[in-house]
């Protein structure tokens, strides 16, 4: 997993796609939830956060996730 900064208001995020990570980003565009630095993308449809996914829920997911993928 590699993070690319180009200056302080744009980045780019690559990935491996066998891992769970690019699920994890997947379902946060899904839903629409903003959590930074991965805010910019459309509203969403909602429901994750709708069944109760809030930014920091998905944030701890989210670190779960690289921690396994390791």
């Amino acid at each position: 997993m590699r993070f690319f900064t180009t200056n302080r208001t744009s980045w780019h995020f690559r990935t491996n796609p066998d891992g769970g990570v690019g699920f994890c980003l997947w379902a946060l565009q899904h839903d629409g939830l903003q959590v930074p630095p991965f805010d910019r993308h459309p509203a969403g449809n909602g429901s994750l956060r709708a069944a109760g996914l809030t930014p920091d829920g998905w944030w701890g997911w989210f670190q779960r996730v690289i921690a396994l993928n390791r």
